[in-house]
């Protein structure tokens, strides 16, 4: 919109904008650097240069900003220079150099200034700046004007003796394809001091190393090594010596000291290092000789004494090894409850540390524990030969009375008492007794028979045929005279399977013919359901129906399950629920997406909705799809198109439909009348809405220039020039109705930064700069939109995306095609 107002030349209506813009998204470069250039154009420099510099700050790589900026600063430094103040010329065209680095001719101007003012330290801090922001004219070798600021750079480095960085920058001067007099000349001179400078530097190193100064010396040589055209091998070479003979110089005072200190050994490893460093050194020779005798008698006393010391050391580990496995052992049988066995280990544990005392409590208490053990194992043996005799002489009830008393009392002996009560339970008929019980000798191979047949009676007696005959048939194989009653139960078993086997054919002839009845009546009911929908169908009575199309619906009982779900769609619609009649048929849509009586629905309840995204706008078109004539679908389209301030070409058909069937539309006419000037679109049918915007808003200008341009687009310019005397009548202060006027177009502007009170300045000490910033557009360039209707172009700001259908460039922001009108999402 503050485009627009930019184009017209209503600069403080754009700037309202622009300013909320700024609060919207502070951090866009954009507005900024729009606002600067409206200001310009207001002749505000203050206010310009505030947001041009905010401008360049959110986005440095800009062109265009640092075009805009840049002007602006010249500008300031052409009144400075007419006013005489040479000082402000040279700091404003300073800022335009670091505004706009690609200004070379600026730069140019700017250090011959300093040079002849004396300010080399600003010319020195300025060339690394000047090289890294013109890289890429650097790599085109083209830019002459480059060249002389960089020779310039190089001049002033060389008049300080700094002959490295004047071949530095030399050397950047030099890849300019361009000859240059002064640089040539610089270089012929660089080369002979450089050649005298490197000489005196290595005849001062090579007297500091005669007197042993190493670090002067090789501090001399890489300056010297530095100069431009310096013999580089000789001087390394040289520098490669004096670094050797320092580092041996070192590594021996050190050395010494260690040996002055009695540090023998240390010294030692300091002259093996050094060995390697300098094989060949007599001096490291004769000290590692020496220094060796010393380090071995040292190393024979310390051996001898570390040999006593690891043999006490290993006496004593043997001692606390083996008095731990013998605790540990007695631990083992402790828990195993061998109480004798353990008492046994900790007595050997106490002859090898005899003031342990919590050994001797330990075996004190084991040796307690042991005759309790003793004592619970007499009385365990008699109970058990009552126990088992008991059992032997049949009197189960007793037999079974005192196992339950066993268990409770040496739960330790549970295998042993479940043997004989495992048995007493079947003979009692305890089933889940006997089963509970004969679960303590699961994996005993010595029970593992009697495992079996308690499991196999049990399984028996309480119906599971087949775990019995499978556990008795394993006691069978092992030992068939194990229990007698082991092959009458198999006996029983397989025949009580011969009686099922019969059971089960006779069910089996049956079972098909109660399949088919169930099928017939299963048939029946479905058929009738078909037919009571296909009922509905034709007589449209949906209402009356719902709660069986909603029952059919959430049982999905029926064939034709998309039939139900449309004829639900449309039950609910009309009666009023239409989200929901919406919810349904879209799903439908989803997965059959051509189904004219979903999509009709779909358009309705959208319709109804009121929804206005992009796949509700799709299913209302749809609505055209099916009935063309359907007013309230146009009326409605050309609103949303309207609120949504859409300029596709989907958009303007819509809206000129609306106008064809409402012609008193003036809301949709005023938006089409702006959208065309907006969009520079001329035609004898953008003629006819600009003479009824006329006829609507008389008071508007715009709408004048338009129909102007319009006739003189169309090669009409006496209708044109009739609508000029009109509008000049009716603004006859407004210029651009000025009958001799030259023909101009509705939007076009220039924020130029040059005035036309601007004083002349002399060419010869400040360039000729006018063009930086004089871009015709107000905005950056940008991709170009053309439309194929009108043969114009748009330009889009913004991130962009392409259309599937045609490949145009879109702004993000637009739902249809702006070239072609067509959806982005189909």
């Amino acid at each position: 919109k503050a485009k627009d107002h930019l184009n017209l030349f209503q600069y403080d209506q754009a700037l309202t904008l622009l300013k909320q813009a700024i609060e919207i998204e502070p951090d866009s470069w954009e507005p900024f650097f729009l606002a600067g250039r409206a200001y310009l154009k207001m002749k505000n420099e203050a206010e310009a240069e505030k947001y041009l510099s905010k401008a360049i700050q959110l986005n440095p790589s800009e062109l265009e900003v640092q075009k805009a900026l840049g002007a602006l600063y010249i500008s300031y430094a052409k009144v400075a220079q007419g006013k005489g103040q040479t000082s402000e010329m040279g700091e404003f065209l300073h800022k335009a150099c670091r505004a706009y680095p690609g200004g070379t001719k600026i730069w140019q101007s700017l250090l011959e200034q300093w040079w002849k003012a004396g300010e080399y330290d600003k010319i020195k801090k300025e060339g690394d700046f000047i090289v890294k922001s013109n890289a890429l004219a650097l790599e085109q070798a083209e830019d002459v004007n480059l060249q002389a600021a960089l020779v310039i750079v190089a001049r002033t480095y060389y008049r300080d003796g700094d002959f490295a960085s004047t071949d530095i920058y030399l050397d950047h001067a030099g890849r300019i394809r361009n000859h240059n007099e002064e640089m040539y000349t610089i270089q012929r001179e660089l080369k002979n001091k450089a050649e005298e400078s490197t000489k005196k530097l290595v005849d001062d190193a090579k007297a500091s190393y005669g007197k042993g100064d190493y670090n002067k010396a090789l501090e001399l040589l890489q300056n010297a090594n530095k100069m431009p055209g310096s013999k580089s091998s000789e001087i390394l070479e040289m520098m490669d010596k004096i670094e050797k003979e320092a580092s041996l110089m070192k590594s021996l005072n050190t050395i010494d000291g260690l040996i002055g200190s009695s540090k023998y050994v240390e010294a030692l490893e300091k002259l093996d290092e050094a060995s390697l460093q300098f094989p060949e050194d007599q001096k490291i020779a004769v000290r590692m000789a020496s220094v060796t005798v010393e380090v071995e008698k040292i190393r024979a006393v310390e051996a001898k004494a570390g040999a006593a010391v690891i043999a006490e050391k290993k006496r004593k580990l043997d001692h606390i090894q083996q008095l731990r496995l013998t605790i540990k052992e007695g631990q083992e049988n402790e828990e195993k409850k061998n109480y004798d066995v353990a008492i046994l280990s900790y007595e050997k544990a106490i002859k090898l540390s005899p003031g342990n005392k919590d050994l001797v409590k330990k075996v004190a208490m084991l040796q307690e524990l042991s005759k309790k053990a003793r004592d619970r194992q007499n009385a365990f043996s008699t109970s058990f030969t009552e126990f088992e005799s008991l059992f032997t002489s049949g009197n189960f009830s007793e037999c079974h009375a005192k196992g339950q008393t066993m268990l409770a009392d040496f739960p330790e002996n549970k295998k042993s008492i479940s043997v004989i009560l495992a048995e007493t339970c079947l003979k009692l008929g305890k089933f889940d007794e006997a089963k509970e019980a004969v679960v303590a000798l699961e994996g005993d191979s010595e029970h593992e028979t009697l495992y079996q047949y308690v499991l196999g009676i049990v399984a028996y007696q309480q119906g599971n045929k087949d775990l019995a005959l499978e556990q008795l048939k394993k006691v069978s194989a092992r030992n068939a005279n194990f229990r007698p009653d082991v092959s009458s139960t198999i006996y029983w078993i397989y025949l009580y399977q011969m009686q099922i086997g019969i059971y089960i054919l006779m069910v089996a002839i049956a079972f098909p013919l109660i399949k088919a009845g169930r099928e017939a009546l299963a048939n029946w009911k479905v058929s009738r359901m078909i037919n009571r929908i296909e009922k509905i169908k034709e007589n449209g009575d949906y209402v009356a129906n719902l709660g069986f199309l909603e029952e059919r619906f959430e049982k999905e009982d029926v064939p034709n399950f998309k039939q139900v779900a449309v004829m639900l769609a449309e039950a609910l619609l009309r009666t009023g629920k239409t989200q929901k009649a919406y919810e349904l048929v879209n799903n439908l849509l989803k997965k059959d997406s051509r189904n004219p009586l979903a999509r009709r629905i779909a358009g309705e309840a959208c319709l109804l909705l009121e929804d206005t995204t992009p796949t509700g706008l799709e299913h209302i078109q749809g609505l055209l799809k099916i009935d063309e004539t359907r007013k309230d679908v146009i009326s409605y389209l050309s609103r949303v198109y309207i609120r949504q301030q859409a300029d596709h070409k989907m958009a303007q058909d819509f809206i000129l439909k609306a106008i064809s069937i409402n012609p008193a539309d003036t809301e949709a006419i005023v938006f089409l009348a702006d959208l065309y000037m907006k969009k520079q679109i001329f035609n004898p049918q953008t003629l006819k809405i600009f003479e009824r915007a006329i006829k609507i808003a008389p008071e508007v200008p715009e709408y004048y220039m338009a129909i102007i341009e319009n006739y003189q687009r169309s090669d009409t310019p006496q209708e044109a020039i009739k609508w000029r005397e009109i509008a000049h009548n009716k603004f006859p202060s407004q210029d651009d109705f000025m009958v001799d006027r030259p023909k101009a177009g509705v939007a076009r502007s220039g924020l130029k930064l040059k005035s036309e009170n601007d004083a002349p300045i002399a060419s010869s000490v400040f360039p000729d700069y006018d063009s930086i910033g004089e871009d015709e557009e107000i905005v950056p360039a940008r991709t170009p939109v053309k439309s194929t209707a009108t043969n114009t172009a748009t330009f889009i700001t913004g991130p962009q995306k392409n259309c599937p259908h045609c490949n145009a460039a879109n702004s993000l922001k637009e739902y249809y095609c702006s070239t072609c009108g067509k959806p982005f999402g189909g």
